[in-house]
């Protein structure tokens, strides 16, 4: 119970451990933030990999932890290691959300995300 399916039965690791994103004392996971893309390009799980890097939540936990620098590096990866036609979509999604990132970067508050 509580794990998801699969060869090694690894518990679900959720981005927000405790409390809301949105909240200034929510507590984040910093390892799932900076390790599961990696070990999804790795194991060239590209779905995940996508879909992780189009995750509103990721990229805003990813912002939270001051890991802009890491996400573009996260997508660098996944550029060298996915077609383009994989991650078109997430390239223009992390664009499009840049602006209104780095707004609520600086008010969490003003921009719930649920």
């Amino acid at each position: 119970p509580g794990e998801e399916s699969g060869d090694r039965l690894v518990p679900v690791q959720p981005l927000v451990l405790h409390g809301e994103l949105h909240l200034s004392a929510c507590v984040l996971n910093k390892r799932r933030s900076r390790e599961l893309v990696h070990a999804l390009l790795l194991a060239e799980d590209k779905q995940g990999a996508v879909s992780e890097l189009g995750s509103i939540e990721y990229l805003a936990v990813k912002f939270r932890l001051g890991e802009e620098q890491g996400l573009w590096g996260e997508l660098w990866d996944a550029v060298e290691t996915l077609k383009a036609s994989e991650l078109s979509g997430v390239i223009e999604f992390v664009r499009r959300n840049m602006r209104d990132l780095t707004t609520w970067l600086h008010s969490p508050e003003a921009l719930r995300l649920s």
